[in-house]
C-alpha cells in the first residue's frame, strides 16, 4: 500500500467509525497525515538511516547540532519525567 492509499484508507476507516464511536474516528482523522509520514519514514528506514549516517560523516557542524538536539530532547524528557 503507497503512503497516499494507506492515507486514503486511514480516514475511510475513521469515517466508518464516526457512527460507531466518533471518538476514534476523530483520532483515525486527526491522526491520518502523521499515520502517512510514519508510513512513509518505515517503508524507507534502512535508506533513510543511511542518508542520516552520511549526512553526519560529511557535515560535522550537522552532527554536532544533531548532537545537540538529542541532548536537549533526553534533558526534557528527564525533566518531565519528574
Amino acid at each position: 500500500m503507497t503512503g497516499v492509499r494507506s492515507f486514503e484508507f486511514v480516514t475511510k476507516v475513521g469515517y466508518n467509525f464516526r457512527d460507531k464511536d466518533p471518538r476514534i474516528a476523530d483520532i483515525f482523522v486527526k491522526k491520518g497525515a502523521f499515520l502517512k509520514m510514519y508510513t512513509l519514514y518505515i517503508k524507507d528506514f534502512k535508506s533513510m538511516t543511511q542518508s542520516l549516517d552520511q549526512a553526519i560523516r560529511e557535515y560535522p557542524a550537522f552532527a554536532e547540532k544533531l548532537r545537540e538536539f538529542e541532548v536537549r530532547l533526553i534533558d526534557n524528557i528527564i525533566y518531565l519525567a519528574r
